[in-house]
């Protein structure tokens, strides 16, 4: 449900699982779901996002940087609740804030997690 927010709320974003060849089309921010709880409807989830631009930013137009996207992303998610085709994210909580990693030097990577309440809801 975090991928649909982001491919649906943040244009030129892919939210996908990494693939071979990525680096040639950044930005992308690979969402990792790590498990959790399961409630009696909804469930309770831990989930990674890692944004990956290139770096250095000036050389691709003036594009926000890794940290840039990461803090727009987080700030966007926790401001729920968020509608999808896959479902409802009731509520996310912050888990870690977003934080520039080391990566490679040609690309840049900064990654927060979070604690997504969601539900599935019925197909009609």
């Amino acid at each position: 449900m975090v991928r649909d927010v982001i491919d649906t709320q943040f244009e030129g974003i892919s939210a996908a699982w990494l693939w071979q060849g990525f680096l040639e089309e950044l930005p992308v921010a690979h969402v990792r779901a790590k498990g959790g709880t399961q409630g009696f409807i909804d469930r309770h989830d831990r989930v990674e996002v890692s944004v990956y631009t290139a770096n250095p930013v000036e050389s691709q137009g003036g594009q926000l940087g890794a940290l840039d996207i990461a803090e727009q992303l987080y700030s966007k998610l926790s401001s729920g609740p968020h509608y999808t085709t896959a479902g409802v994210i009731d509520s996310v909580e912050g888990e870690r804030t977003p934080t520039l990693e080391a990566y490679t030097s040609g690309v840049d990577v900064a990654s927060f997690s979070i604690f997504v309440t969601h539900r599935q809801v019925p197909l009609t």
